[in-house]
This record gives C-alpha cells, structure tokens and sequence, in this order.
C-alpha cells in the first residue's frame, strides 16, 4: 500500500516537472504562426531591417476608440495594436504609440470640433460611422 503512494507521489512529481518544462520551453521558444495565404500578419524583412535600424523614437497616435465600435473596427483596432507591439519590441521600444478616444476625453462640443477640426489641418481624414447597437 505504501508501495503504490510512493508511486503515485513519484508519478504526480514527475507529471508536474514535465508540465513545467513544457510551459518554459513553450515561453522561451514564441513562435507565432502565419496561416493567411497572402501573409497578412508577418512582417516583412525589408520592414524588420528599418524597425531594427531605428536611431530615435518613432511615436504612433491611432484615433480609432470609443466604448461601444463595430465588431469589425475593434478586431481592426486588436490587429494594429499587435503589429504595433511586435514593431515596438523589434525596436527595442523605439517605437511608441497610443490610442486616443477623443469623444471621451473633451467633454465640451466647442473645443472638440477645435480639435477635429486641428486634425483635420494636419491631414486626418475624419470619418463618422454609422452603426447600430442591436444587443
């Protein structure tokens, strides 16, 4: 009997040793895996050599936030984020970037269209979208 709870202890120790190793290994050897045919989330190498030669701070302000956006726009949002955090720690965090929810942030309608409209001077296309909330 206390043969077979030796076993068991043994046998749960090692099963908890070869888990671990497994999640470590797994952790030190990331490897994300491009199944699109047309390559869509890999980087390029000509963009990995720019990223990797970067001398300054590269800083990315995305205008694509808000708590109720279409499906479609948050996986858009989820997809840059990643490709952003990827190019930031190929960059050795060269690059920075933020999302900004405008309509969150300035309250008062005066000094929002000020700023739409400041963004707009600078090249931002402002684009409103028409959607439906059918929870």
């Amino acid at each position: 009997m206390i043969k077979h709870k030796v076993k068991d202890i043994i046998n749960f120790a090692t099963g908890i040793m070869v888990i671990t190793v497994v999640l470590i290994v797994s952790y030190l050897a990331y490897q994300k895996i491009d199944l699109t045919e047309d390559k869509r989330f890999t980087l390029s190498n000509q963009t990995i050599a720019l990223v990797e030669d970067l001398e300054d701070v590269v800083e990315f302000k995305i205008y694509i936030t808000g708590e109720h956006i279409p499906t479609d726009l948050a996986r858009v949002k989820s997809g840059v984020r990643e490709i952003l955090e990827e190019l930031a720690e190929i960059s050795d965090n060269n690059i920075e970037f933020e999302f900004i929810d405008l309509y969150a942030s300035i309250e008062d309608k005066e000094e929002l269209n000020k700023e739409l409209f400041r963004l707009q001077k600078k090249g931002l296309t402002i684009i409103p979208l028409a959607f439906t909330n059918n929870k």
